[in-house]
């Protein structure tokens, strides 16, 4: 009879060694899966920040290109307020005033700091 029970103990631990090696194999196709997942995650916010960052610069490049109009036109402003200043025997002040004071405010309109 002992022979009977050691078979039938023997055959129970080796379906409980399978069940664990069924859930390792489990377990470790779930992680896999988990990593590819993740992966997948990882990818589509770096094309996304990639895009973002694309975006940004274009953007920058356009801001950089107006202010750049700006001055520009501001600078010429200045060169014929100066000219017609020249073309005057005396320089009058409050010309010279007034023009000191519209290049202050296109500096402070260009930096963003008030008038």
């Amino acid at each position: 009879m002992k022979a009977i029970a050691t078979d039938t103990g023997n055959a129970a631990a080796s379906a409980a060694i399978e069940r664990v090696l069924e859930a390792e194999r489990h377990a470790s196709e779930a992680v896999a899966s988990c990593e590819r997942e993740a992966s997948a995650i990882v990818d589509e916010a770096r094309r996304r920040a990639s895009r973002i960052s694309e975006r940004t610069s274009a953007r920058i490049a356009a801001a950089r290109g107006r202010v750049a109009m700006r001055v520009a036109d501001a600078v010429k402003q200045s060169e014929v307020a100066a000219a017609a200043l020249q073309t005057t025997d005396q320089i009058d002040q409050e010309a010279h005033k007034k023009l000191g004071q519209a290049v202050a405010a296109v500096a402070a309109e260009l930096t963003g700091e008030a008038p």
